[in-house]
């Protein structure tokens, strides 16, 4: 019968759903540096552009650029603070001594 079909997990889904800390640490910094990175060449290459004798450019345009860059950094910075605070309430429930300590 067509309801009674049964959707199992994919073997890669269940792997990342019992991958060990350590793989999943390994796996973020990998990213992370990657990431980091790109993120500083494009900057570089941004920064290119203030080769007055090539562009032409104002406050204005300098402001805007910015603005919009440091936004989003704040935005990025913050949604790992709001995961951080996560885990570490979800470490603090999950620890016998956190009881003995409040």
């Amino acid at each position: 019968m067509l309801g009674d079909h049964v959707v199992k997990p994919s073997k890669k889904a269940m792997e990342r759903a019992i991958e060990p800390e350590d793989k999943k640490r390994s796996k973020f910094l990998t990213l992370s540096e990657s990431r980091a990175a790109a993120v500083k060449e494009k900057l570089r290459l941004l920064s290119n552009l203030s080769e007055s004798r090539f562009y032409t450019f104002d406050r204005s345009d300098i402001e805007s650029i910015f603005s919009g860059i440091e936004a989003d950094v704040k935005g990025a910075k913050a949604k790992f603070e709001a995961a951080l605070q996560k885990q570490e309430k979800s470490a603090s429930q999950k620890s016998p001594d956190a009881d003995r300590h409040r």
